[in-house]
């Protein structure tokens, strides 16, 4: 029987009752088969013995007519009689690491490291690029292509890569380092970009041409890159570094009090879809395509409490907009045209420390108009090319 092949590891230890004992244990012993630990006792003879033997003794006991009684049974023939007997947990072992095999290949969570917010959204969207998300099968060339379309990104996310391992994708990036390389030529000077009154001079290479307090006029030598030495002749040094200065700036900007601005309706148009073990499943029947507006993506990974699921739902939200004409109180233009005055000021010299302002608004009927003066320190240093020294000459 098939049940009893589960007994063949066993030791048992058997109690042989009858007359016949002793004649039985020696007709065993005749044809092979093995025992230890016989010992007489008040019953009859007991002893140990393995369950494949067990088998043929009990079959020689049947023709003689003793009565084989265990006593005792070491082995997992018994546990694996159990477990034999109820198919559903073998069958489940077996279907569970089938499936753990299986589904192993599939991205179960994206673990982004150390990239902020707007980082992890941006590198989301990198690899939905790629075909990549929670429920999707990972395959060589799609990591290879969401690794080459990482790189390209370099100048955002710095370096990076990405490990597909036990279902999940891990994004290994380091901080984005901006190095600058120079090329120096003996030719390079510093020149003023304004009128400014100097303030600090930090030049690290080149033979500076002014000192703090002085003003310069615009297109002035601040730096150059050939001084002539005790002997008249040129020495060459590539000028840079920086020179700050202080400055008067006067703009002007004007706000008008009604403009067509766009405007959000509060409509909006969904299109979800469940990404599910390398399938995508849109939950909208017939969805017509989404309106023009404000695109919006969300990707929900899908969970049970704590664990994660090979699968996540993706939503696109188009919200309208509609041009309006928007009428803007005097207090709120004049705020926005002072704004534009700042934004004026920064795309000049983005580097600017504002030390005084002032301002002077003036509202007609359709419109307010704000003057601004500003008193700042900025960089005025830019590249230009060296001029030779004239020779000095000794009287």
């Amino acid at each position: 029987m098939v049940k009893a092949e589960f007994h063949l590891p066993d030791t048992f230890r058997i109690l042989a009752e009858g007359q016949e004992s002793v004649s039985l244990l020696s007709a065993a012993a005749m044809g092979g088969l093995r025992f230890r630990h016989v010992r007489m006792v008040k019953h009859g003879i007991s002893f140990t013995m393995t369950g494949r033997d067990y088998i043929q003794l009990g079959r020689l006991a049947a023709r003689q007519g003793v009565r084989l009684r265990v006593i005792g049974r070491r082995g997992p023939g018994t546990l694996l009689g159990r477990i034999w007997a109820r198919p559903g947990l073998w069958i489940g072992a077996v279907l569970f690491c089938l499936l753990v095999c299986f589904l192993s290949g599939f991205v179960w969570r994206i673990d982004f490291g150390t990239l902020d917010g707007e980082q992890a959204a941006e590198m989301r969207a990198l690899l939905a690029d790629a075909g990549l998300c929670e429920g999707s099968r990972v395959s060589g060339p799609a990591l290879q292509t969401a690794r080459d379309l990482a790189a390209t990104q370099s100048d955002r996310f710095g370096w990076i890569t990405l490990n597909f391992s036990g279902g999940c994708l891990a994004v290994e990036s380091t901080p984005y380092h901006r190095q600058e390389i120079r090329t120096d030529t003996p030719e390079t000077a510093l020149y003023a970009a304004a009128d400014a009154e100097i303030i600090q001079i930090r030049v690290e290479s080149g033979f500076a041409r002014v000192a703090p307090g002085q003003y310069v006029a615009e297109g002035q030598l601040l730096a150059n890159g050939i001084r002539n030495d005790r002997n008249g002749e040129p020495v060459y040094q590539t000028a840079s570094g920086s020179v700050f200065g202080r400055m008067h700036l006067k703009v002007d900007a004007e706000q008008p009090l009604q403009q067509q601005l766009p405007v959000l309706t509060g409509q909006h148009a969904a299109s979800a879809t469940l990404c599910l073990l390398g399938f995508r499943f849109p939950l909208q029947k017939d969805q017509a395509p989404l309106p023009d507006g404000i695109l919006t993506e969300e990707w929900m990974p899908l969970t049970l409490g704590e664990l994660a699921l090979p699968g996540c739902l993706h939503t696109i939200t188009s919200w309208t907009q509609t041009l309006q004409t928007v009428t803007h109180t005097p207090a709120a233009a004049e705020a926005l045209a002072r704004r534009n005055c700042y934004l004026k000021l920064r795309s000049q010299w983005p580097d600017a420390v504002i030390e005084e302002q002032s301002f002077f608004c003036e509202q007609t009927e359709t419109a307010v108009t704000c003057r601004a003066e500003f008193v700042f320190c900025a960089d005025i240093a830019r590249p230009g090319l060296a001029v030779p020294e004239m020779p000095t000459v000794q009287g």
